[in-house]
Formats: structure tokens, sequence, C-alpha cells
């Protein structure tokens, strides 16, 4: 669906611009390349994973967004962490 796609997209471009904001062009590509490769498993997520699982992850994003605005790098680095983790296992669960 068209909600679907957008809902991919943005989150691609969320992710894809605070890996530009690093300015590590080289990890940069690696980060593309194995977001590429992801992008089926998000489908999925997005499909199949409870419908609460997209609120968690508007939230998680927003406290990233928070804590990189805030210039708390500690903040922003336990949030990432926890939000990568939490998709890692939410794909675990769907697959």
């Amino acid at each position: 669906s068209t909600d679907l796609r957008l809902g991919t997209d943005l989150n691609r471009q969320f992710h894809m611009a605070i890996c530009r904001a690093a300015a590590r062009p080289q990890l940069l590509d690696i980060i593309e390349r194995l977001r590429r490769s992801a992008d089926a498993y998000v489908q999925l997520l997005v499909t199949k994973a409870p419908p609460e699982y997209i609120d968690d992850v508007v939230q998680e994003h927003r406290d990233i967004v928070a804590a990189l605005k805030g210039r708390a790098p500690g903040k922003a680095h336990k949030a990432m962490t926890k939000h990568l983790r939490r998709s890692l296992a939410q794909i675990s669960d769907v697959i």
C-alpha cells in the first residue's frame, strides 16, 4: 500500500540522515548497503509486527532526535542501541 511504502521510505530517510550527519563517507556506504539488504525485513516488520510496534518506533525515533539535538552523545547512543536491539528482537519474532 501507499502508506506502507511511505512509512518505510520515511524510516530509511530518518536513518540515513543520521548517518550522513556523522560525516563518515565509508561508514555511510557500509550502512547504505546493509540497509538495502535489510529492506525486506523492514517490510516484513511493518506488515507483521503488532500495531503498537510502529508507535514504539516513532517514539524511539523521537528519543534519538531529542538526544542528538541536545548534543547528548551518551543518550543518543543509548536510544539508538535500544531502538536497534528492539527492532532486531521484533524481526526475530516475526520470522
